[in-house]
């Protein structure tokens, strides 16, 4: 017998209730409605409404999901739109192309319907990996050129291990892809970990780095790993939803919050993460080969 939306709402609500100490009678009972009214069968749309309904409490930490997927790439925003910064399953793209369009709105039109999903962030902290996943399309400018694409969804790129005489970059996209690789790093040569684009909550099996790199895009568990480690910190403030998780199992769906507020991590050397050049790479790869 699976679980009935309004159940799993109400499920949710109630730890929302208790992990915040409020009790919001308005929203909860404006989500009820829409909730109830919806037909079994239309999990998507369910996941979305909920995190709609998450975007009410502006806590970063919360997260909805039935099953973790991923665009294919990830984006900054900025003046003209959302600039491709990095690309891995979805190699249509390349890292500098500006999309102007998702689903025939402007990226400027979809930064206010979404301002609450932004978390009212300014362009340098804003996450839009959640918004791009429910769109259907892009258009984007590629120097001179226009190109239109239908979005794909991805399940988590794998982690990836680069072998240099002097170091060795690792980049993982989940906190668990750390244990699945720790017997393929080699013992004694420095090790430069790549938490840019790693998102959820598990616990991250310690390598002790020499060098982490860190982005607006590093999420949950990374960030306090990041901050707890004695490495250097190289590149921008995280996410900031570093926090203590607990999970909500309810049915196929699985609520995330975290239990101690939220705080964010700071680099100790501050440098953008941008498409044009890896500066933030650029500038570890010297310090590890000067230690």
């Amino acid at each position: 017998m699976s679980m009935k939306y309004h159940h799993i709402f109400k499920a949710v609500s109630e730890k929302i209730s208790e992990v915040l100490h409020i009790h919001d009678e308005a929203t909860k009972e404006l989500y009820t409605t829409i909730v109830k009214q919806l037909a079994p069968g239309n999990d998507f749309t369910f996941t979305e409404i909920m995190k709609e309904y998450l975007a009410e409490y502006q806590q970063k930490s919360f997260k909805f999901y039935q099953h973790p997927r991923h665009s294919g790439f990830m984006v900054n925003r900025i003046d003209e739109g959302l600039e491709v910064i990095e690309v891995n399953e979805d190699t249509r793209f390349v890292t500098g192309d500006i999309i102007t369009h998702l689903s025939g709105d402007s990226v400027d039109v979809l930064s206010d319907r979404y301002r609450k999903q932004l978390f009212h962030d300014t362009f340098q902290k804003q996450e839009w990996a959640p918004l791009i996943l429910k769109q259907h399309d892009a258009e984007l400018r590629r120097g001179s050129e226009d190109y239109h694409f239908t979005l794909n969804s991805y399940s988590l790129p794998e982690p990836q291990i680069l072998s240099r005489d002097t170091y060795q970059q690792i980049t993982i996209y989940a906190p668990e892809q750390l244990v699945n690789i720790q017997e393929d790093i080699i013992k004694d040569i420095p090790v430069i970990l790549d938490l840019r684009y790693t998102k959820g909550i598990q616990q991250l099996y310690d390598i002790q780095p020499q060098i982490i790199l860190i982005s607006r895009h590093t999420e949950g568990s990374a960030e306090a790993f990041a901050s707890n480690s004695d490495a250097l910190k190289v590149g921008e403030e995280t996410f900031g939803a570093l926090s203590e998780y607990e999970t909500l199992e309810l049915g196929p769906f699985t609520f995330e919050y975290g239990i101690t507020g939220e705080r964010t991590a700071y680099p100790d050397v501050e440098i953008g993460n941008e498409a044009a050049q890896d500066k933030i790479l650029e500038f570890a790869v010297n310090h590890v080969r000067n230690i």
